[in-house]
C-alpha cells in the first residue's frame, strides 16, 4: 500500500513512552466478546459442569448439574457459533509459529439476554478461557486441524471441546493496605509508601518544608488501563497509565507512569525526586467493565535523589526509564510473522526493508507476495496524532472510519475495491496495516480483509509488547 505523507503540526506528534497490551490481546483486537446474540436452540446436548465435553460446530449443549450430580440454580445453555480466523500451522507441517484459531460460542444463562464470546487457541493470543456471569468457560482444544495451509473447514466438521469451571465466589471486599490520601490527614514522608484516590491530591513532606513548600501530586487521570481483567485468563499482563500533575513552588509538571513490563515505566524524576508508582487499584473483572477515576487508587513512593536540599537545587527535566528494546527506532519488519502471511497471500517476494519516513520518524515495512502486498506502519504518538494519520489516509481515496473504542484500543477500518487498511491507536502506539490486492488475488482474498488484518495486528502488538523486535538496521553495516 502506498502512503503518502504529510506533516501534521508538531504537537500532534508528541512521543511520550508508553504502550498498551494488546490488550488486551485477551480479545485480540477485535469487536468486544459481550455481544448480544441470538437467542439458544431448544435442542442441546446434556453436560455436566467441571467435565469436558465435546460440541460439533453448530451444536448446543446444556448445563444443568455439575459434576455430582446436584441441580445449578440456573441452566446454562453453550452453542458452537463458528470458527473465525483459523490460521493454525497445518498437521504435518512445520512452522515457525502454531497460529491461532477462534472459536465464537453463545451462552445463555437461565433467562437472561444470550451473549456471544470468543475463545482462541495458541499463543500469542491465548484467551482460552473466558467469564460468562461467574462461570469460566474454557477451550481446551479445536479439531481437527487444517491439511493443508489455506484449507477451508466447515463448520459441522469442526469440534470443540469445552469446559465450564464451578461458578467464582465474589470478588473480596478487603480494605486496601494504605488508605487514600485526604487533604489535612497524614503527610507522608520521603520513602514512605502512601496512596491518592483518583482526582485528588496527596502533600508530601520534604526537607525544604520550612521554606513553606511541599511535594503536591494530583491524581489527575488514567490515560489508558489495558491490564488482563480478573476474571480473564492472558498470555500478558497489559498494562495501565497514570497521569499525576507534580508541583513544588513555582514549578509544575505532568509525570506519566506505568504499571506492568515490558515498559516498567514507573518511575519519574521532578525537582530532585523519585517519584515511583507502586500499584494501581482496583483490576476491572471483565473486559468491558469501565472504571470512573474516583474508583481508582494509586500508591505512590516518593523518595530524594539529588545531592543538594531542593530549595536551593536547579530542576532536573523529567526522565522516563527506557524499555529494554527499541521504540522509536525499531525494525517495522520484525512485528509482522512472515510465515502467517505467506500462509494468506501466497510466497514472499524478495527480502522485505525497514524504512524510516523522515517527516515524523515513523517505521515501515513493505512485504511483496503472489496475491497481495501489505504494508506496516508504525510510531508513537497520541490520538491526536492518529486521527492525522487517518486524514492522510482519507486523502489516498480510502473511507476510513472513526477510531471506534474496542479492546485493545482505538480502532478504523477502511477499504475500496484496491485495498484495505487497519489503524489501531493503543496508549501512545500507533500500528497501521494494510493490504493492496495484486492482480492474482482471489475473491476469499477480499472477503477476509478485515479478518485477515486484525490477525496480523493482534500477532503484531503481542511482538511489540515481549519485545520480539529489532532496531532499525545500521546503514552501512553488513
Amino acid at each position: 500500500m502506498a502512503f503518502h505523507h504529510r506533516r501534521p503540526t508538531p504537537h500532534a506528534w508528541a512521543i511520550y513512552l508508553s504502550i498498551v497490551l494488546i490488550a488486551l490481546l485477551a480479545a485480540c483486537g477485535r469487536t468486544s466478546p459481550y455481544t448480544p446474540a441470538t437467542p439458544q436452540p431448544v435442542s442441546a446436548r446434556p453436560a455436566l459442569l467441571d467435565q469436558p465435553f465435546t460440541l460439533q460446530g453448530g451444536k448446543a449443549a446444556i448445563i444443568e448439574r455439575d459434576a455430582a450430580g446436584v441441580a445449578l440454580n440456573e441452566a446454562l445453555v453453550i452453542r458452537f457459533e463458528s470458527v473465525r480466523n483459523d490460521s493454525r500451522c497445518p498437521a504435518g507441517v512445520q512452522c515457525a509459529e502454531l497460529g491461532d484459531a477462534t472459536v465464537v460460542v453463545v451462552a445463555q444463562l437461565g433467562s437472561r439476554e444470550p451473549v456471544t464470546l470468543e475463545l482462541h487457541t495458541s499463543p500469542p493470543l491465548q484467551v482460552a478461557t473466558i467469564a460468562y456471569g461467574r462461570y469460566p468457560i474454557h477451550l481446551v482444544s479445536l479439531d481437527p486441524l487444517p491439511a493443508q495451509p489455506g484449507d477451508l473447514i466447515k463448520l459441522q466438521d469442526y469440534s470443540a471441546t469445552l469446559l465450564v469451571r464451578p461458578e467464582l465466589p465474589p470478588p473480596p471486599e478487603a480494605p486496601s493496605s494504605v488508605p487514600p490520601l485526604e487533604t489535612g490527614a497524614h503527610r507522608p514522608v520521603l520513602g514512605e509508601r502512601f496512596s491518592v484516590q483518583g482526582g485528588q491530591t496527596a502533600y508530601v513532606d520534604t526537607p525544604a518544608d520550612a521554606n513553606g513548600s511541599k511535594i503536591e501530586l494530583r491524581f489527575a487521570a488514567v490515560s489508558s488501563d489495558s491490564r488482563c481483567p480478573r476474571l480473564v485468563q492472558c498470555v500478558v499482563a497489559g498494562d495501565a497509565g497514570i497521569l499525576l500533575v507534580a508541583s513544588f513552588g513555582s514549578q509544575h509538571q505532568q509525570l506519566t507512569l506505568h504499571t506492568t513490563p515490558p515498559l516498567k515505566q514507573d518511575h519519574a524524576w521532578f525537582v530532585g525526586y523519585d517519584i515511583q508508582l507502586v500499584a494501581l487499584d482496583p483490576i476491572r473483572d471483565r473486559p468491558e467493565d469501565t472504571l470512573e477515576l474516583n474508583q481508582y487508587t494509586a500508591e505512590l513512593i516518593v523518595t530524594h535523589v539529588g545531592a543538594a536540599p531542593i530549595a536551593t537545587q536547579t530542576p532536573v527535566p523529567s526522565q522516563q526509564a527506557q524499555p529494554p528494546y527499541p521504540r522509536t527506532a525499531l525494525n517495522a519488519c520484525t512485528l509482522a510473522s512472515f510465515d502467517m502471511l505467506a500462509r494468506h497471500y501466497g510466497e514472499i517476494e524478495g527480502q522485505p526493508q525497514p524504512q524510516i519516513n523522515p517527516t515524523d520518524g515513523s517505521q515501515e515495512c513493505t512485504v511483496r507476495m503472489a496475491r497481495a502486498t501489505i504494508t506496516i506502519r508504525f510510531l508513537l504518538g497520541d490520538q491526536q496524532a492518529a486521527e492525522a494519520l487517518l486524514t492522510e489516509l482519507r486523502q489516498t481515496g480510502l473511507p476510513m472510519s472513526t477510531l471506534d473504542k474496542e479492546i485493545l484500543g482505538y480502532t478504523s477500518y477502511g477499504e475500496n475495491q484496491q485495498q484495505a487498511m487497519l489503524v489501531t491507536y493503543a496508549d501512545t502506539a500507533i500500528y497501521a496495516i494494510g493490504v493492496t490486492f495484486g492482480a492474482q488475488a482471489q475473491p476469499a482474498d477480499r472477503a477476509e480483509a478485515r479478518s485477515n488484518l486484525d490477525v496480523f495486528q493482534s500477532m503484531a502488538f503481542a511482538r511489540y509488547l515481549s519485545g520480539q523486535v529489532e532496531p532499525m538496521p545500521t546503514p552501512g553495516a553488513p
